[in-house]
C-alpha cells in the first residue's frame, strides 16, 4: 500500500492532473487526428513510467521486485482475471529476467 501512496504522491507533487487535463483538451480539439491520439497514449504512459521510476528511486533498487509485484497484484484485482501477460510477467520476475 505504501508503494501506491508514494506513486500517487508523486503525481500530486508533479501536478500530473493538470498535464493530463491539458492532454485531454488537446485531444478534444484535435479528436480527428490519429497522431494526437498517439501522443495522448504515449504521454500518459510516460507520465506513469516516470512516477514508477520516482517510486523505485525513493524506496531503493531493492524494492523493484516488490513494487512490480504490487502493480501486478493490483492489476489482477482490477481485471478480475489473471491474464496471460500477467502470468508471463510473474514468470519473468521469478527468473529475474524482467527489470522495472
Amino acid at each position: 500500500m505504501e508503494y501506491v501512496l508514494a506513486h500517487e504522491y508523486v503525481h500530486i507533487r508533479r501536478f500530473d492532473s493538470i498535464r493530463k487535463l491539458a492532454l485531454i483538451v488537446v485531444l478534444c480539439v484535435h479528436w480527428f487526428n490519429p497522431l494526437v491520439w498517439g501522443m495522448y497514449v504515449l504521454a500518459n504512459r510516460d507520465i506513469e513510467l516516470s512516477c514508477d521510476e520516482a517510486v523505485v528511486r525513493l524506496f531503493g533498487e531493492s524494492a523493484k521486485t516488490a513494487y512490480a509485484r504490487a502493480l501486478i497484484s493490483m492489476e489482477e484485482t482490477r481485471s478480475g482475471l489473471t491474464p496471460l501477460v500477467t502470468i508471463l510477467v510473474k514468470l519473468l520476475l521469478k527468473k529475474g529476467l524482467l527489470r522495472l
